[in-house]
């Protein structure tokens, strides 16, 4: 009883059909959100694949590389081992460097990404509000003809 009342209250003001309109436009945003999410996901999962890929076979070609490099040098040297220290020394070195400068790549790496998100957020509001722009003269055209 008490909700025909309201529904009969509703259907008078002709908040019934605006009521309907809010809903069906919170549905397609609802929808629009989670294939947005489902997109992003997909991405990421393949951006993650393609990493892993990449630094297993990076690593494999370092590692064989440096392996031939150590038995190059063992030839040329004429030692079982010195080849082998001089390709360890020369990476010791690059760790070193990279544990001195790690601070001024990670600022930079930050920066460089702290851009791109607002870049992308600025994006999504963008076709947030044309996507509501549309709704909306879609639904004021949808008044007019009735």
């Amino acid at each position: 009883m008490k909700q025909q009342i309201i529904k009969e209250i509703l259907k008078r003001l002709q908040l019934e059909s605006a009521l309907d309109s809010v809903r069906a436009y919170l549905n397609v945003q609802l929808e629009i959100i989670k294939l947005s999410v489902a997109e992003s996901g997909a991405k990421a999962i393949l951006s993650i694949i393609k990493i892993v890929v990449l630094l297993l076979f990076g690593f494999f070609a370092i590692l064989f590389l440096s392996l031939m490099v150590a038995f190059g040098l063992n030839a040329w040297l004429k030692s079982s081992f010195w080849g082998f220290g001089i390709v360890a020394g020369f990476y010791t070195f690059f760790i070193l460097l990279f544990m001195v400068l790690q601070k001024p790549i990670q600022s930079q790496i930050e920066r460089k990404l702290e851009s791109k998100l607002k870049t992308r957020d600025l994006k999504s509001i963008q076709n947030e509000h044309k996507t509501l722009k549309a709704y909306v003269e879609h639904t004021e055209k949808k008044e007019t003809a009735s």
